[in-house]
């Protein structure tokens, strides 16, 4: 409806919940902004999140831990921590008994093939787990009891990097199959009919298992074999990135998720992304000025990369997630300044 009231007493309203909400948010309780609906505890709000060992998952359930968070896993499972759950997605009746088992009121699906090179070469597997998931999960929430708010992580990859900035409502285009896919599921999310959430990102960096967890820090052992060789390393100047840190995008479902328990009606496709524009190669001598490497070791490569086809830029457009106080540049971490801390451990 539209509202009668008057602007300057609108805003007031909401710098009123939004003081009021960061105190409850201290106290470990999640603040309605609905009449008549009173706080609730954190700890009384189940959340499943799947892929939850993996580089965002990880975060997610960092962000999440004030909540009764439930971490779906295939491989990679945490020993006595009771919070993590083993699950081959692709089997829809053993996902179906642990949703089941579980009864989340929120559902954060990070899972996914999201290497391009491996989802063009095992294209089958890569649709059952980016697509064939997504659908069955859909399914499932429409079907259960309550009002399950399912969220899926996207990419910006769906766009054929030809027309940037991207608002969420651009057509997409996808160029390599890995693209293909997350469109795909998109697709399912929305044909099921559910009212859920994507939520497109670019590529994204944080505290790593191992330094080919993501594509930035693989460029480590390069760099190290270029300064100890002296043989210069080529990196891709082609490509425009946005690199986003991990834990950004966890706080960015965790207030869209708060946001969809105080409004059941919220629903939509979102763009996140970090703060500086850079290329693969800016990111390089980002690590080799850590890594102390001569930057005349570091060349940069005009070139489209090798392999499956990726789009040259896909900006993302934010301002939708800025608008809604969701996406906030001055809390979000800059590749420069946080890469080093990443890869120190591994050193």
């Amino acid at each position: 409806h539209k509202s009668q009231t008057p602007a300057h007493t609108h805003y007031t309203a909401i710098a009123h919940m939004s003081a009021q909400s960061s105190e409850l948010h201290r106290s470990g309780t999640l603040a309605s902004e609905e009449v008549g609906f009173p706080p609730r505890p954190r700890s009384e709000i189940k959340v499943m999140i799947t892929g939850a060992s993996g580089l965002l998952g990880r975060a997610l359930m960092k962000e999440f831990s004030a909540f009764d968070v439930h971490g779906v896993v295939y491989s990679r499972l945490p020993e006595g921590d009771t919070r993590y759950h083993r699950c081959d997605l692709t089997d829809v009746k053993a996902m179906e008994a642990l949703y089941h088992e579980i009864c989340p009121e929120l559902v954060i699906h990070a899972a996914a093939e999201r290497k391009p090179d491996r989802c063009e070469n095992e294209q089958g597997a890569t649709e059952a787990l980016n697509v064939g998931t997504t659908a069955a999960l859909a399914r499932l929430v429409l079907g259960s009891k309550g009002n399950c708010f399912l969220l899926v992580i996207s990419t910006d990859y769906v766009f054929d990097g030809t027309q940037p900035p991207y608002k969420p409502n651009a057509p997409t285009n996808p160029l390599n199959y890995y693209g293909v896919t997350k469109r795909d599921a998109e697709d399912a999310l929305w044909k099921s009919g559910h009212t859920g959430g994507v939520l497109r990102v670019p590529i994204l960096f944080g505290p790593v298992e191992n330094l080919n967890e993501s594509s930035p820090t693989s460029l480590v052992p390069q760099l190290l074999a270029a300064k100890e060789s002296g043989t210069p390393v080529k990196v891709d100047d082609w490509a425009v990135r946005w690199p986003t840190h991990v834990d950004d995008v966890a706080r960015a479902c965790r207030r869209l998720c708060e946001r969809r328990l105080r409004h059941c009606m919220l629903s939509g496709t979102w763009h996140f992304a970090g703060p500086v524009r850079t290329t693969k190669y800016g990111m390089a001598l980002d690590i080799a000025k850590y890594l102390g490497v001569p930057p005349e070791l570091v060349i940069a490569d005009g070139a489209p990369p090798a392999g499956a086809a990726r789009p040259k830029d896909c900006t993302l457009d934010t301002t939708a997630l800025c608008l809604m106080g969701i996406c906030k540049a001055s809390e979000q971490k800059v590749f420069a300044d946080t890469i080093g801390d990443i890869i120190k451990p591994h050193l």
